[in-house]
């Protein structure tokens, strides 16, 4: 998923919807992070038009929501949905329309802050690379069982992890040079001898 957010993205304006979808680019600076909040009331009201429900059920299917969003979020990033940290800014639909919601993110995309540098646009060229190795090696069946983590620096992408399989030592370097743009590639896979534990 990062692998194909990052294609879609470098090349050029591209709006991403999605839950902390900013933590899918980390270390991108031009990346905006925008969160959109309603008060209760509000979600209540849009849930029940667009589902033709009632005000209980509307209430539980919110609530059961935002716990599976968290616990998701959680998961698969270890960061609380809530951290003001994780956003640039937050919109209250609450206490403005749709209208100025847009406006204002789309005025900030103008700032000289989020707007692409060298480094910012190399930054995203070094996790597009890394993102399609990681994507590779996880698809091919010599790899996939591996637990590898993949940097990329200028092409030249740096694979660490361990693994019990010396055949599977030897086709990470070949499965990651399979990949467009992959100049170099260092493995500092660490060969364990003896049996995996059970």
């Amino acid at each position: 998923m990062r692998a194909t957010l990052c294609e879609t993205a470098r090349a050029g304006n591209l709006v991403y919807h999605g839950l902390v979808g900013q933590l899918l680019l980390p270390g991108i600076p031009h990346v905006i992070s925008v969160r959109v909040i309603a008060d209760m009331e509000a979600r209540l009201q849009a849930a029940m038009q667009q589902q033709s429900i009632g005000h209980k059920e509307a209430r539980a299917r919110i609530e059961k929501v935002d716990k599976e969003r968290r616990q998701w979020i959680r998961f698969l990033f270890d960061v609380d949905w809530d951290d003001p940290h994780l956003y640039d800014l937050v919109l209250n639909l609450s206490r403005m329309s749709l209208e100025t919601a847009g406006e204002t993110v789309a005025r900030l995309t103008e700032r000289p802050e989020f707007k692409p540098t060298p480094l910012s646009l190399k930054a995203m060229e070094d996790l597009r690379l890394q993102s399609l190795v990681s994507a590779v090696l996880a698809k091919d069946p010599r790899t996939r069982e591996a637990d590898l983590s993949v940097t990329a620096e200028d092409s030249i992408v740096t694979i660490t992890g361990s693994t019990h399989s010396a055949e599977v030592e030897e086709a990470i370097p070949l499965v990651a040079r399979r990949v467009a743009g992959v100049e170099e590639v260092q493995s500092k896979v660490i060969f364990l001898t003896g049996y995996p534990a059970t």
